[in-house]
């Protein structure tokens, strides 16, 4: 049973490894990655994080395991999915994830309810957001370490592969799967100054140079974490993947995907937009023992969805084809294959809402053309793109080829109706209750405010509105609710500001707290109205209320003096 890592990198493009053409970065363990195993060259993710996660832990497309969105609520895999985690777990590996989770930040949703045995994690989606410790910065921070929070010494990424490879020690004797996935080089673009002060000799803006050094301290990482596994004798029978999550962040596009600094590889669009740009990405995989044949590169589509249900072939763990949207590349791996999936079609899509759009945002992949529906000049457009004639986009041809708009808006509506189960959508319920554990919720995960308070900024600022929570109550009873302005750790009461934090040479700047003089208190819970005063030097405001089992959709506010109202940004709730 070979031993599995995967790392996954967030932000980090096609462009941005030196092996894929980039005349600025300085990459070479991750060029070896490329040089010594298969590296995919028409593989893709969807445009955004969470999104792409969710479809590389369940080999199902994001769409169809509730996941389509970074923020709403919408990042919460649903909880009755089997994730790659169950898979190896249930196998007899020893299972670990060291870095981003983001797939909810509640029971049954975290990973160690996922099939992971070590978790060191943090809140939310980017290390400094509303659901992680207060004033985490990428360095010496405060993680999640199966389920306590542990005070570290020392740089995001580092922590990640550190405590990789003190797992892996703890299990050289016996199979184990690493999931990897770092919050770098997503912004803030907080990194030690000697890893940007290359690029800044470039001349790169300050930006541009930070997130490439982050790039390069991923890449330094992975080349200690190779070096781990030959000194451990594990590197031969360990199989390493590595890609990104979605288009590149370092480079600046316009509105319709051009180019208007950085490197690109001659590509339109980055993260967040539905061009080539957006959803190519770098997929590199290691095996020096195994039996996946020379290193080469393979040709023909491919996704984040086809690696689970390969990983789990070239593993021998018992799976069953139907249950991924992926396809497992195994066989054609072990039998030299240069091309594969010849006629396959894919679709991607971008959708940063509450609730799902239909139409909105979305690429049908052919192996030849892309055609695509988005905005292109601030307005709707339908476009194709012959990719072996024009890899770059710029030239829109479906005026020549109407006659197959027909057959792509079949293909989309066919993959919507499969994976929306014919357009419908539920929530991914929190549930309360369920054992004496309090339940921490957030902002981030506020339904119906497209104004959300997701960043530990925000909080800062007072980003006003609310939006719901949709909660499951598992046991009827007495359940108290703790309203709070900022979270429990910070120890500052509803009424007051906090102290800006300013920017150094390692971290961003945060602003000074906006102040609400909060005078009221409001909570509506199934059907229940609550009120109380709040007095200037209360933290937190506590309701208790009889809930009977069912869900129970939660809605807050806080009102001020002077009529304004925002939404509680902390909810802490606890059985009675």
């Amino acid at each position: 049973m070979p031993n599995v890592i995967v790392i996954v990198t967030d932000d980090q493009g096609y462009p941005d490894v030196a092996c894929n053409g980039n005349p600025y970065l300085s990459t070479p363990n991750l060029d070896k990655m490329y040089d010594r195993g298969i590296h995919l060259e028409d593989f893709h993710t969807d445009p955004m994080c969470a999104p792409t996660r969710a479809g590389f832990l369940t080999g199902q497309y994001s769409m169809r395991v509730g996941v389509w969105s970074t923020l709403n609520g919408r990042y919460y895999l649903n909880k009755d999915v089997k994730t790659i985690g169950n898979y190896f777990q249930d196998a007899g590996y020893k299972t670990g994830i060291f870095g981003k989770w983001h797939m909810g930040d509640n029971y049954p949703y975290k990973p160690g309810d996922r099939g992971f045995d070590r978790v060191v994690t943090f809140g939310g989606g980017v290390v400094g957001e509303t659901p992680d410790y207060w004033n985490n910065d990428y360095f010496d921070d405060t993680y999640e370490k199966d389920g306590q929070l542990v005070k570290y010494k020392g740089y995001c990424t580092d922590i990640w592969f550190e405590e990789t490879i003190e797992f892996i020690k703890e299990n050289k004797d016996k199979p184990f799967f690493c999931y990897i996935p770092t919050n770098a080089p997503h912004s803030p673009y907080n990194v030690d100054p000697k890893y940007k002060e290359p690029y800044l000799k470039m001349g790169m803006s300050d930006k541009l140079a930070s997130f490439y050094g982050m790039i390069t301290n991923i890449d330094d990482n992975v080349g200690k974490l190779e070096k781990s596994l030959q000194e451990m004798g594990l590197l031969e029978d360990t199989i390493i993947v590595f890609f990104g999550d979605n288009g590149s962040s370092g480079v600046i596009t316009d509105q319709n995907g051009w180019v208007k600094e950085g490197y690109n590889a001659n590509m339109r669009g980055k993260k967040g937009q539905v061009f080539e740009g957006s959803h190519k990405n770098s997929c590199f995989i290691r095996w020096d023992g195994g039996d996946i044949g020379a290193p080469r590169g393979v040709t023909g589509i491919t996704a984040q969805i086809d690696l689970l249900p390969t990983l789990l072939d070239c593993c021998n763990i018992p799976n069953n084809p139907d249950d991924f949207d992926g396809y497992t590349m195994y066989e054609k791996f072990k039998k030299g294959k240069t091309n594969i999936n010849i006629h396959r079609t894919l679709v991607i899509h971008r959708m940063q809402l509450d609730y799902p759009r239909k139409y909105k945002d979305f690429t049908v992949l052919t192996p030849r053309y892309r055609f695509i529906k988005t905005k292109n000049n601030g307005k709707d457009s339908i476009m194709l793109f012959d990719m072996e004639k024009d890899f770059s986009q710029t030239t829109n041809i479906i005026g020549e080829h109407t006659e197959d708009i027909g057959k792509y808006f079949s293909i989309y509506e066919k993959w919507w109706n499969d994976v929306t189960t014919n357009g419908q959508y539920d929530y991914s319920y929190i549930p309360i209750g369920h054992d004496s554990n309090e339940v921490m919720l957030t902002a981030h995960s506020w339904h119906g405010n497209e104004s959300l308070a997701y960043d530990q900024i925000h909080i800062r600022k007072g980003i006003d509105g609310s939006g719901y929570w949709t909660l499951e109550v598992e046991q009827d009873g007495l359940y108290s609710f703790s309203l709070r302005r900022w979270p429990k750790e910070s120890e500052l009461p509803i009424s007051s500001s906090v102290e800006a934090i300013a920017q150094d040479h390692r971290i961003h700047e945060r602003p000074e707290g906006k102040i609400y003089n909060v005078t009221k208190a409001v909570l509506i819970i199934d059907g229940q109205h609550f009120i109380k005063d709040v007095n200037k030097d209360d933290l937190n405001v506590d309701f208790e209320v009889e809930l009977k089992s069912g869900k129970a959709p939660l809605q807050t506010w806080f009102i001020c003096e002077n009529g304004e109202c925002l939404g509680a940004y902390y909810i802490y709730i606890n059985k009675k």
